[in-house]
């Protein structure tokens, strides 16, 4: 009698089996609104350009034994201005996302501290808006995005320039989230070399304008 009743369970096992409903896959679009209603929720840390490669390379050259002296004064030049524009390029940054991102929280960091955000250390290097580090910004218990300017075709550097927002594992959000804000480059060169005191403004003015209301109109629309 127990080995019939094994063989029939045995038997009937694959059919019960086959009669379950299969977990139900989460759809795109479901994961990019559960991951648009927790940004809302949460902080989006903005990824300041460092330009630290440029910097160390002009330093490195600067201090090359035996360069002469008309040439260290030109790197040095070179070195000053790519520092002192580079502050000013962030300040502008950091001042237009306040006026123009009110989708969530915001924090700010240099590209550099990447490395420290990786490791899930949530406090000791944000930026405040004067690009000081300020030990009271914390994240901690937060959910959090990031966004850097990256380009499109990451393959290549000639591809477009964009906003490219991350998850908390730094892996870029799929669509149909609203990512991948393409920079008006060309505006921006025309007006680098027309009105260059307010060429970085407009351009990040305009991106940071696309980029709330996107967040804001796939939010509200669901």
């Amino acid at each position: 009698m127990q080995k019939t009743l094994t063989l029939l369970f045995l038997v009937s096992l694959p059919i019960f089996l086959m009669a379950q409903p299969a977990e139900e896959e989460v759809s795109p679009r479901r994961k990019a609104m559960d991951n648009v209603e927790a940004l809302k929720k949460g902080v989006l840390i903005v990824r300041l350009p460092s330009n630290a490669k440029k910097i160390k390379a002009l330093s490195d050259l600067q201090n090359t034994p035996g360069l002469k002296p008309k040439v260290k004064s030109r790197v040095s030049r070179k070195l000053e201005t790519t520092i002192a524009e580079g502050q000013s390029d962030n300040r502008t940054m950091v001042a237009i996302f306040r006026e123009k991102y009110l989708f969530s929280e915001l924090c700010f960091i240099y590209d550099t501290a990447v490395v420290q955000l990786k490791k899930g250390i949530t406090d000791g290097y944000f930026l405040n808006d004067a690009l000081e580090i300020d030990p009271g910004i914390s994240i901690a218990g937060k959910n959090w995005f990031s966004l850097y300017i990256g380009y499109l075709d990451a393959t290549q550097q000639s591809g477009a320039e964009a906003f490219i927002l991350t998850d908390s594992s730094l892996n870029e959000l799929p669509p149909p989230f609203p990512t991948a804000i393409r920079l008006d480059n060309l505006s921006y060169l025309i007006n680098k070399a027309l009105a260059p005191e307010i060429a970085v403004r407009k351009r990040m003015e305009k991106a940071v304008k696309k980029l709330q209301e996107k967040l804001k109109s796939f939010y509200e629309g669901g």
